[in-house]
């Protein structure tokens, strides 16, 4: 199965960290096809403008 985790924290050190790596390890040690997006390492603005919203 392809698995897209999607992960937004601040601190990689954190909590929410851990339980993505081991999401991450569980998932591919059960042969999965798993795919990390990291949002505050791609800089994504969850913040949409007035110009993006027309």
């Amino acid at each position: 199965m392809r698995v897209l985790l999607i992960y937004c924290h601040p601190d990689p050190q954190s909590f929410a960290a851990a339980i993505r790596d081991t999401a991450m390890g569980v998932l591919t040690h059960a042969g999965h096809d798993v795919r990390l997006v990291d949002l505050y390492a791609i800089g994504f603005d969850p913040v949409m403008s007035r110009a993006e919203r027309r």
